[in-house]
């Protein structure tokens, strides 16, 4: 294993874009693979930032529409509705905005590979080796996703039914 880094990010949506391109704005050496071929090739989210999130990442004006309330629906058609005084919301393209920070985060210094699928990891002294792609990471984040099937399934829940 040749390649090693500091930091190895599985996912490449907000939050896992977000985290490498912090973890490489403050030195580190950071991979970020996603099993997708190209950024927002398919979006599971719902495209609503908070604002929070733009006053953190500012999102490009044409790539945003503000709301001052947004309605948020269950399967049961269910719904809930979010206001407040002065609070808003963003819809957003949600793929341009993927392709976006994207660049950002290649920008701050992350290399990202699209198309890679995390398969697995083993342990080679102070680095954790990813399975079919020869690199290693002194850390690796989780971000793939809210049913964190991949990188959770098969490093931290495998240790539980191993024992």
């Amino acid at each position: 294993m040749d390649d090693r880094r500091d930091l190895v990010v599985v996912g490449a949506g907000f939050a896992g874009l977000a985290c490498a391109k912090r973890a490489a704005e403050r030195g580190l050496s950071v991979l970020v693979i996603d099993q997708q071929p190209s950024p927002g090739r398919y979006v599971h989210t719902t495209g609503i930032l908070v604002k929070e999130a733009q006053a953190e990442w500012a999102a490009p004006a044409p790539l945003v529409r503000r709301m001052d309330r947004v309605r948020l629906y269950a399967p049961s058609h269910r719904h809930v509705e979010l206001r407040g005084n002065g609070y808003y919301f963003l819809a957003t393209d949600t793929p341009k905005l993927m392709q976006f920070l994207a660049d950002e985060t290649r920008r701050a210094g992350a290399e990202i590979r699209f198309g890679s699928e995390f398969v697995g990891m083993t342990r080679n002294g102070r680095h954790l080796v990813l399975d079919g792609h020869g690199v290693g990471g002194r850390f690796l984040v989780g971000a793939d996703g809210v049913l964190f099937k991949r990188v959770a399934g098969k490093v931290f829940f495998a240790r539980f039914a191993a024992r």
